[in-house]
């Protein structure tokens, strides 16, 4: 058995993301988008996979955790109705997969978490985007329609 792939968590968020997207690309993921600027999303997929964002937030050297983010492209102005936020947030109290909102444009963010201490496992992180990949489309399918273009 090899030994796992880890990053060790670092304040600085942009050397960290680097590491990461070069980690996640021998792992055979597509880096889409490499931020060049602090607070810019990696941008990640596999080749028949959505564009998975990528945000890493470090809090203390043993609580750090990455934001993952969708978007899909939503039904603008409808999206923003009092009827849409309000299945919306019935989706998200109801499932527990990931947050849904709408940003001003009526498209859906769909976010999720990925916590870990003072060194990130990337295998087992890849391990977790491809099951949260798998879950959202099958999820997406069943009852984001109402909201995506």
């Amino acid at each position: 058995m090899r030994e796992s792939i880890r990053i060790q968590a670092l304040e600085n968020e942009q050397a960290f993301t680097q590491a990461l997207a070069g980690a996640l690309e021998r792992l055979g993921w597509e880096v889409v988008h490499r931020p060049s600027h602090e607070n810019e999303p990696l941008i990640v997929r596999r080749p028949s996979t959505y564009r998975i964002l990528l945000r890493y937030i470090h809090h203390q050297p043993q609580i750090n955790r990455i934001l993952i983010y969708v978007l899909f492209g939503g039904r603008g102005p409808e999206n923003l109705s009092p009827e849409a936020l309000r299945a919306v947030n019935r989706l998200n109290d109801t499932y527990n997969l990931a947050k849904l909102s709408f940003d001003e444009d009526g498209d859906v963010w769909c976010q999720t978490v990925f916590p870990f201490g003072a060194a990130l496992d990337v295998e087992l992180f890849s391990a977790y985007l491809e099951w949260w990949d798998a879950a959202l489309t099958a999820w997406a399918q069943e009852h984001l329609e109402p909201f995506v273009a």
